[in-house]
């Protein structure tokens, strides 16, 4: 029942099911639309989708391929589904995206992707009902987050006193992306 992709960053843990997503589709005789930038399509389909590794699904079957890459950029408004989504670009390697989604009734949420600190250039373009926050590994992890360009908690903290400093409220804020060896670290 999935209509739509949004991918975020060019990392394989957030590309490789795309490949088998595909395989599933092709054999159900469906299709989906997949959302991304230049550089992160470009290696799904370079790398994986290239008829080696996987099949070309962006060509099988031919007369309504499996499926077809969208490629989007950053700050400007798409409608996917029904769907108001604003992508913004996020402080981590690989040409990782944060998604602002919103609905015809007003409610909205922003999901960071994989990020590092520096959200406030986000936070001038969004107001969300919810945040959808990555945090990878704990606070005692500070300076690997930093380097590799994810959130602990505390970072987390640091970014959602911005947002208050800049909309005068905290919107709700679910964690995920944590890493499952140290959740309860993480969690505390």
């Amino acid at each position: 029942q999935l209509k739509a992709i949004l991918l975020t960053p060019l990392h394989y843990d957030h590309i490789k099911d795309n490949t088998t997503l595909a395989f599933n589709l092709f054999r159900q005789g469906a299709n989906i639309e997949v959302y991304g930038s230049v550089n992160v399509c470009n290696a799904i389909t370079t790398h994986f989708l290239n008829g080696e590794i996987y099949p070309d699904f962006q060509n099988l079957p031919k007369e309504k391929p499996t499926i077809r890459f969208n490629i989007i950029e950053p700050y400007k408004p798409y409608r996917i589904e029904g769907l108001d989504i604003l992508p913004l670009p996020v402080n981590h390697p690989g040409d990782s995206i944060g998604y602002h989604v919103s609905n015809s009734k007003g409610k909205s949420c922003f999901y960071t992707s994989d990020t590092g600190s520096g959200l406030s250039t986000c936070w001038k373009h969004i107001s969300p009902d919810l945040i959808l926050a990555e945090v990878t590994v704990p606070n005692t992890y500070r300076d690997f987050a930093v380097k590799t360009g994810h959130l602990t908690p505390n970072l987390l903290a640091q970014e959602l006193l911005r947002f208050r400093e800049l909309k005068g409220y905290t919107p709700r804020v679910v964690v995920v992306h944590t890493d499952p060896t140290l959740e309860s670290i993480i969690h505390e």
